[in-house]
């Protein structure tokens, strides 16, 4: 698996954020992720403060439409987390989350799933230190589901 890490010591809580591309997805049934390879897992450490998920609605002829969009700051410029993000530029995802109580939830599927868009920035919560903006968004006819972690490798 690979990880974009932070500065631990600049920071209190974390989130844990999983991103699996669609072409490592073998299936996803009965509330487990199936992925073919560990190392095209990507576990994304974010600060607790900066994450945000938002799920706009939108009723449309064939049904509702789910627009999810999950934002949040890692902290901590590195070379080693650029070349990751930016390989990860590449893919679509299936995106699952874990929340506080230790629940983790699915959003997205093979067939209908989340982009990546990221950016440098500084961020003005943590002392101007340089990091990273990042997004996944898509539109998809379901809203998140429950999920069983960790995922099972075939």
């Amino acid at each position: 698996m690979q990880e974009v890490n932070i500065n631990t010591e600049q920071l209190s809580g974390l989130v844990d954020i999983y991103a699996v591309p669609t072409i490592n997805i073998k299936k996803i049934e009965n509330k487990v992720v199936s992925c073919y390879n560990q190392d095209n897992v990507f576990h994304l450490m974010a600060t607790m403060e900066s994450i945000s998920h938002q799920q706009n609605m939108e009723q449309t002829k064939p049904g509702q439409l789910h627009k999810p969009k999950i934002s949040f700051y890692i902290p901590g410029q590195t070379l080693t987390n650029d070349k990751i993000l930016n390989k990860m530029k590449i893919y679509k995802y299936v995106v699952v989350v874990r929340d506080q109580q230790g629940n983790y939830y699915i959003i997205g599927n093979i067939e209908q799933n989340l982009n990546l868009e990221f950016d440098y920035a500084n961020s003005a919560n943590y002392s101007g230190s340089k990091g990273y903006n990042i997004d996944f968004s898509g539109e998809l006819t379901e809203g998140m589901k429950p999920v069983n972690y960790p995922f099972t490798y075939v």
